[in-house]
């Protein structure tokens, strides 16, 4: 990941900007800045992650950084922490479980696979 071009199109998306705690419908403080290829997330305050999730695949940040250690800044880390270690929705196949693992994912959630093919998933994980 390099520099973004000079001509490069940039743009912010407020994520939240509640103040020390996210109000009804609200998120804490961040955005999302683009610019190129680059996505960083600005600020992770609680609600932000949901309301990333609305307006970009959370695989394609390239960076977090947080503006300082106060938690309406931070808490929503874990959240996307959780995320990076776990997929789940879509998975119907025992090659693309085998992938997720081989690829770091610490959890696959198989979801209504589970209940729509039980024999098939029980299968997948006697491999």
């Amino acid at each position: 990941m390099g520099p973004p071009s000079g001509d490069a199109p940039r743009t912010v998306c407020v994520l939240g900007c509640d103040g020390g705690y996210a109000g009804p419908g609200g998120a804490g403080s961040g955005y999302l800045v683009q610019a190129g290829a680059t996505t960083l997330w600005l600020d992770a305050g609680p609600g932000t992650f949901a309301n990333l999730q609305r307006v970009c695949d959370p695989g394609t940040i390239d960076a977090v950084v947080l503006s300082h250690e106060h938690p309406d800044h931070w808490s929503d880390l874990e959240s996307f922490a959780v995320w990076c270690l776990q997929v789940g929705g879509g998975v119907r196949s025992a090659r693309l479980i085998e992938e997720l693992l081989a690829a770091g994912v610490e959890r696959v959630v198989v979801g209504s696979a589970a209940v729509e093919a039980p024999r098939a998933v029980s299968a997948w994980l006697k491999r």
